[in-house]
């Protein structure tokens, strides 16, 4: 007797137990399920981006044109607006499409020359719109508290752009040199992922890396 109620017992824990699997795992959404997810979330970010560029650049494009029309006011404001202007666009066109890339791939897919190149052009340009907001922001701050100088001239707006173009390409210029592509079939043994996880891509993923700098 004793023995039929402990095999009644065991069959009720198993069923249990299966039952509780059951559940549990039919909680978890699938593969397909969060793979759509995943594609509905890169759709939005693509449109994001896209928009977000697309709004970037014939903004200032049109302030360029404006300042093209005006081009007889030589003021320093404005050789300061339109410096920031097509630094604006610099970052459009090397921050937006290669950082969306890298991404939503997850991998480096420009070469070897870019992985160089493209973190040099991005930091220059984020660095170059920084410069150019504090140069006016100075500028400006200066024509209020003296509104009746004359000092400001257009040769002042001369040299502060080419000062803050040269600090600029100065302090990104060691980006190109620390900055190199990694193929991580060649650094990371992947083999017992494969076998463990057939649905992902794991051969020639190449990232481009930043190697910590000490100044």
């Amino acid at each position: 007797m004793d023995s039929e109620r402990k095999d009644d017992n065991n069959k009720t824990n198993n069923k249990e137990d299966n039952s509780t699997a059951t559940s549990t795992s039919s909680n978890f959404p699938s593969w397909e399920d969060y793979n759509s997810s995943v594609d509905d979330i890169r759709y939005f970010i693509i449109g994001l981006y896209t928009f977000v560029s697309l709004l970037g650049f014939m903004g200032n494009i049109l302030i360029l044109v404006a300042l093209f029309r005006k081009r007889k006011q030589k003021t320093i404001i404005n050789f300061l607006i339109g410096n920031l202007a097509f630094s604006d666009i610099l970052v459009v066109l090397f921050c937006s499409p290669f950082t969306l890339t890298y991404v939503l791939l997850d991998q480096w897919i420009f070469g070897e020359i870019l992985c160089h190149v493209v973190p040099f052009l991005q930091c220059v340009s984020v660095l170059i719109s920084t410069l150019m907001l504090m140069s006016i922001a100075m500028v400006r701050y200066y024509m209020i508290k003296h509104p009746l100088s004359t000092t400001l001239t257009a040769n002042h707006g001369y040299f502060l752009i080419a000062t803050v173009w040269t600090l600029g390409f100065t302090i990104c210029s060691p980006l190109p040199v620390f900055h190199k592509m990694i193929d991580l079939s060649e650094t990371i043994n992947l083999e017992p992922l494969k076998d463990r996880l057939p649905k992902l891509k794991l051969t020639d993923q190449k990232l481009h890396i930043g190697t910590p700098m000490l100044f």
